[in-house]
């Protein structure tokens, strides 16, 4: 440990050996005496008050002392210290900082420090004001700096009980970005705005980034020049702090305050927890005139019921979070058989949540809750947009959040009446879903924001990023939906379906409502597409899927068989129920529409069809490893399949044909697997799923009575 220390010591200050002769930089700033505790490694600098220039001898006098475990480094007193081991020579030290100890002050702190004291730099400079605690011990103090150079303007911060504090010193900061040279004087003012102390600094930034003084030190998304204008750390990620700890985050705050605003939230007007910069940006309105529901079927007024319900009546947008895309969509619905009447929309992610649906919209006699505003209520609100459905077969301005990957599902039927009038007269409906597949939309924070290179002040950033969202935000979406529509998003259904079956699945998967295991294969097939195959989505495969089904493509005879399916399903199915058996049938097309498919999981899939035909024949060995092409793709789960093109997917030069871990070059899927038993009453479905890592997820489904114990 004494090594350790004394090579602390070689940092901050010269190290002379022996006696040392009287130094010129005593100027009463410097440390005299550094003092070392040899138990933990603490280093203190001290200096004498002004004024006391006897400071050696006032150390040999014993006035200053050190403790058991402390030895003193002093200036201009020969061999000041003992050895702290065998290896080292007695020693003293030369200290060129400034002293962050006074001896003969209360605290014997001196009262302002400031980090860095000077110097050349090549990034964004953190410069950090340190004051002793203890001047507040009556009233606040308060610091200021005067910026001249590079740029020119100045600061200030008040110092009190609620200021950050850390060893016994509170704490201000401010930043350089820009490149040049910078004079600098930060003074420490009492109460009475006396000055205690002050320093002169000076430094220079000249950056080597390539984004010059647009850069983006901690890359939050926001430059280091926005992060200055905002108050905001430009190196630490902190673009979503809120210091003030109202709801809205600085930046939020910063962005907005083109609106009025009280006390740093932003306006909003109508009251619907959307500020009327966000209703301006998103289209909707900002002063709603529904604010009350009357009426028998109104909920209690003040209570969650009755503010849930009021939004319902409002003009809001459909987004969740602030900077999360929704659509807007018109839809033209085409029958798939005629005499279809429409009947619901819903829009799901499959397997998984409900987005939207169109049992919770007004009905006629809810409308009466708004009173003389009913006019006022949003079409898209009410049953007004299944009439319109049902009676134009179109709807229009439809708000979606956009957020996850989704489908778009009309649902209708059509229906005959068999043996009419007859003892054995018999009615039979087709139920039919139109669907839609709806790609994510991420949210268009700062981190999704490139302004380029055409801004050059905070303002000019900001004034682009807003016309960014006002273009982005809102993603108009005009779509036909038909047969054609619900065979391209049947594709990737069919995908799902055939995870969902290797997984362990007994029944049919659930698309359009949240099921347990459905939405654990399918989040398990998400992660693993991410994992394996460089961020891929399910939105990726769906792309894929539609360049197989054009003309000329090798998929489009089994592509045409499934649309004939769809459009030909016979009375008493649903769509949705009836695809998966449909995916099932042993024909050829359907062999090869599920080969091919699977292959649209890879990255490379579609591209490799391309470029090697026999990568679409189930029985073709493309790479020449001894497993035919279907046996590597279409006997397990995606996490777990091969790549038919290459002989050793996992590059551990063994033949997947005969690796044990054939997608895993530690070949950890050899661990042992621990067991797993279950006792108690009841009838239990358990699942196992392998993670993404060397791990199996368990999903124990139990019925039974509660509140029984289980082991």
């Amino acid at each position: 440990m004494n090594n350790k220390l004394l090579c602390s010591a070689l940092i901050v200050g010269q190290l002379f050996f022996g006696s040392v002769a009287a130094s010129s930089i005593f100027d009463q700033t410097n440390a005299n005496i550094w003092k070392i505790d040899t138990s933990t490694g603490q280093m203190s600098a001290y200096r004498y008050q002004p004024g006391v220039s006897l400071w050696v001898d006032t150390f040999q006098a014993g006035i200053f002392t050190l403790g058991t475990n402390e030895q003193g480094l002093i200036n201009n007193l020969p061999a000041s210290s003992q050895p702290m081991s065998s290896q080292l020579a007695n020693i003293s030290l030369v200290g060129l900082g400034v002293a962050d100890l006074t001896i003969g002050d209360d605290s014997g702190m001196s009262p302002l420090v400031v980090t860095p004291s000077s110097g050349n730099f090549t990034e964004t400079i953190e410069v950090e004001m340190a004051v002793d605690v203890n001047l507040i011990e009556s009233a606040p103090v308060s610091l200021t700096w005067s910026i001249t150079g590079a740029e020119t303007r100045n600061g200030s911060a008040t110092l009190s009980d609620s200021s950050e504090l850390r060893d016994g010193r509170l704490f201000a900061r401010f930043y350089l970005v820009k490149n040049g040279d910078y004079s600098i004087t930060v003074r420490l003012l009492d109460a009475a705005q006396a000055e205690i102390s002050a320093q002169p600094l000076s430094y220079n930034i000249t950056s080597n980034h390539p984004d010059g003084e647009r850069r983006d030190s901690d890359q939050d998304g926001l430059p280091d020049l926005v992060e200055l204008d905002i108050g905001l750390d430009p190196l630490t990620g902190d673009w979503n702090s809120d210091s003030n700890n109202n709801g809205w985050s600085d930046f939020d705050e910063w962005l907005r305050a083109v609106f009025p605003e009280k006390e740093g939230i932003p306006v909003d007007t109508d009251n619907d927890g959307w500020s009327d910069f966000d209703e301006d940006l998103r289209g909707t309105n900002p002063n709603d005139p529904i604010q009350t529901l009357i009426g028998a079927l109104a909920p209690a007024e003040g209570t969650a019921t009755y503010r849930d319900k009021l939004r319902l009546f409002q003009d809001i947008p459909a987004a969740e979070r602030l900077y999360e895309v929704e659509y807007l969509i018109d839809v033209v619905a085409t029958e798939i058989q005629p005499n279809t009447q429409w009947r619901h929309i819903s829009s799901y992610e499959p397997g998984s949540e409900v987005i939207f649906d169109s049992d919770s919209l007004l009905t006629i006699d809810e409308e009466d809750m708004a009173g003389t505003n009913k006019a006022s209520i949003p079409p898209r609100r009410t049953q007004r947009l299944m009439v319109t459905l049902i009676s134009n077969n179109t709807f229009s301005e439809l708000r979606i959040a956009a957020s996850r990957s989704q489908t778009l599902d009309i649902r209708g039927f059509n229906q005959q009446t068999i043996n009419a009038g007859e003892a054995n007269e018999t009615d039979q409906m087709r139920t039919w879903h139109l669907l839609h597949w709806l790609e994510t939309q991420v949210d268009l924070t700062p981190l999704n924001f490139d302004a380029g290179t055409d801004w050059t002040t905070a303002a000019q950033w900001k004034a682009m990023y807003i016309a960014y969202l006002d273009s982005n935000l809102v993603v108009n979406k005009s779509l036909l939906m038909g047969l054609s529509s619900t065979t391209d998003t049947s594709l990737l259904f069919g995908v799902l379906a055939k995870e969902y079956a290797l997984a362990g699945g007994l029944d049919s998967p659930v698309f359009n409502a949240s099921h347990g295991m459905s939405q654990q294969v399918f989040t398990q097939l998400k992660y693993s597409l991410a994992s394996r195959e460089n961020d891929r989505t399910l939105d990726d495969v769906y792309a894929d899927l539609l360049t197989l089904s054009t003309s000329n493509s090798v998929m489009t005879t089994s592509y045409d068989a499934l649309q004939s399916s769809i459009q030909n399903m016979p009375w008493n199915q649903d769509g949705l129920t009836y695809l998966p058996q449909i995916l099932a049938e042993s024909t050829i097309d359907m062999k090869l529409l599920e080969h091919i498919s699977r292959l649209a999981l890879f990255a490379e899939g579609i591209t490799k069809l391309g470029n090697d035909a026999t990568l679409g024949q189930t029985a073709a060995d493309s790479d020449k490893d001894n497993k035919n092409n279907s046996d590597e793709i279409s006997l397990r789960v995606f996490s777990q399949i091969t790549y038919p093109w290459l002989e050793d997917s996992d590059g551990d030069l063994v033949l997947d044909a005969t690796d044990a871990c054939p997608v895993d070059a530690l070949n950890l899927c050899q661990l042992e697997t621990p067991e797993l038993s279950i006792s108690g009453s009841g009838t239990y479905n358990i699942t196992l799923t392998k993670g993404n890592g060397d791990y199996i997820v368990v999903t124990v489904e139990l019925n039974r009575i509660a509140q029984q114990d289980i082991s």
